[in-house]
């Protein structure tokens, strides 16, 4: 995992950010629930150390959201030693915590305030279909900006508002915010199937 995260990287832009630059890498509590955490995990520190390594910046932190359980990536962090990695810049984050309000094209949305409390901006997914809300896969691997990155009136907004095939739209309409394209630098995605982990993928 180590070498696929280090290899996919390698093809990525990171011009955008400075030395100096805050970065909150963004991950979600799904990949933490994949063959015990721990791919996930080495996915989420070599980043780091590239972002540092190649940018000069280490103001890198680490927002991790959760599902229903609020404290649950605090659990992950703690169990990875993910603070001590991150030089004590690593949370978990709960979608009653402090939001900020991201106008989009459907009109005014609540991201966390602590996922955007930095310059830039790095989405850490994966592509685990168990996780599929989703019909027909549409805007999947973007979920987590109306779900792990957002306030509970978005994220039920998605869940209760929307039916399987149109709630794929406020995801789409939060990522696409001039706000969050403003901050965001690259994704990088653990694929993962059945028979275990396939490959790391990254694009800015």
């Amino acid at each position: 995992v180590r070498h696929a995260t280090r290899g996919s990287l390698a093809h990525v832009d990171l011009t955008k950010i400075k030395k100096g630059d805050s970065v909150n890498i963004l991950a979600s509590h799904h990949g933490f629930t994949l063959y015990g955490g721990a791919a996930y995990t080495e996915m989420l520190k070599v980043t780091r150390d590239v972002i540092e390594e190649r940018t000069g910046t280490n103001d890198i932190r680490l927002r991790a959201g959760v599902g229903l359980r609020f404290r649950e990536t605090e659990e992950y962090i703690k169990k990875f030693s993910l603070d001590l990695h991150f030089k004590g810049k690593a949370m978990g984050m709960a979608p009653v915590d402090e939001g900020i309000p991201i106008e989009t094209e459907l009109g005014t949305l609540y991201g966390l305030k602590r996922a955007y409390d930095a310059k830039w901006i790095v989405h850490a997914h994966n592509s685990d279909l168990r996780e599929l809300h989703n019909h027909r896969m549409i805007n999947r691997i973007i979920k987590p900006f109306a779900m792990s990155y957002a306030r509970m009136e978005t994220r039920s907004t998605y869940h209760q508002n929307f039916g399987p095939r149109s709630a794929n739209i406020i995801p789409k309409a939060v990522f696409d915010s001039d706000f969050v394209q403003s901050k965001f630098v690259f994704s990088i995605i653990l694929v993962v199937s059945p028979n275990g982990i396939n490959e790391v993928s990254a694009g800015n």
